[in-house]
């Protein structure tokens, strides 16, 4: 791998021997010792730092409240935001680590989490927290994003079977 002059330092350059065609979907220059390929890989990482707390059972999408880090155009939210727009297809990984706290002074909770791509469940994790303590629910994903898929919407939504809760998150996706 040796960096090409004509790309720009928020890239990445790949040699490649075999040749270009245009249904590589990536930007070439020609050398004469290869294509030169740019692929730029899209990150985006956010946080909660208030704790979010949710009274009853329903299913509700938690909440942005702190963009940590956003590169690139195909993956963009909000802060405040309930969701996250995938704008280009492509290969995603989606990770995300909640902390669950059961403020039921009663009874234990069951708690899901659930990644939703417009609203079709993707993944989950559940916990059972003791009243008054915390549990983890986290997960790690890949998924394809095709053309007829965009744009896609994803959100982050938790579910608990105690009457109270609260819930601090991260999140991050790349795009590969």
């Amino acid at each position: 791998m040796r960096h090409n002059s004509n790309c720009c330092n928020q890239n990445r350059c790949y040699h490649n021997d075999r040749d270009f065609s245009p249904s590589d979907k990536c930007i070439a220059s020609r050398e004469p010792h290869g294509y030169l390929f740019m692929n730029q890989c899209d990150v985006f990482a956010a946080l909660s730092t208030t704790a979010q707390t949710v009274t009853g059972t329903a299913v509700t999408p938690l909440t942005l409240s702190n963009i940590l880090y956003q590169y690139g155009t195909s993956i963009q939210a909000a802060t405040g935001a309930s969701s996250i727009c995938i704008t280009k297809p492509g290969l995603y990984q989606i990770s995300y680590t909640i902390a669950a706290t059961n403020t039921d002074t009663v009874t234990p909770g069951t708690f899901t989490s659930y990644l939703l791509c417009d609203k079709t469940q993707v993944a989950t994790a559940t916990a059972t927290v003791a009243t008054g303590t915390s549990g983890i629910l986290s997960d790690t994903e890949l998924f394809y994003v095709s053309c007829k898929d965009l744009p896609l919407t994803l959100s982050l939504n938790v579910t608990s079977t105690a009457a109270t809760s609260s819930y601090f998150f991260n999140i991050t996706i790349n795009r590969m």
